[in-house]
């Protein structure tokens, strides 16, 4: 994981980072969770981009390979965040 897919995601186009997330410290028993993979991207357009890549198609096999490893599954879940409030900002009535 570290050594092959986070850097093949992270060279991929469109890509702004890539962060594996290794479970530490776990509370009120949560799901199994091996690893979680977060890559971040500054638009749509650039997801799209990094989709569309020949490069995503030429890591597919070692995404192959790496799932092998697991008993489980395996998800894609597109996420959308938002900003922190920022404190100095007056709000709008």
């Amino acid at each position: 994981m570290q050594e092959v897919l986070v850097p093949g995601l992270a060279a991929m186009p469109g890509v702004h980072g890539v962060y594996a997330l290794w479970p530490r410290n776990l509370e009120d028993s949560p799901p199994a969770i091996a690893c979680q993979v977060l890559v971040t991207f500054a638009s749509r357009a650039d997801l799209e981009r990094m989709l569309a890549s020949e490069e995503r198609r030429q890591l597919r096999p070692q995404v192959a390979e790496a799932v092998s490893m697991f008993d489980g599954s395996i998800s894609h879940i597109e996420f959308v965040a938002s900003a922190p409030p920022n404190p100095l900002l007056k709000s709008i009535p």
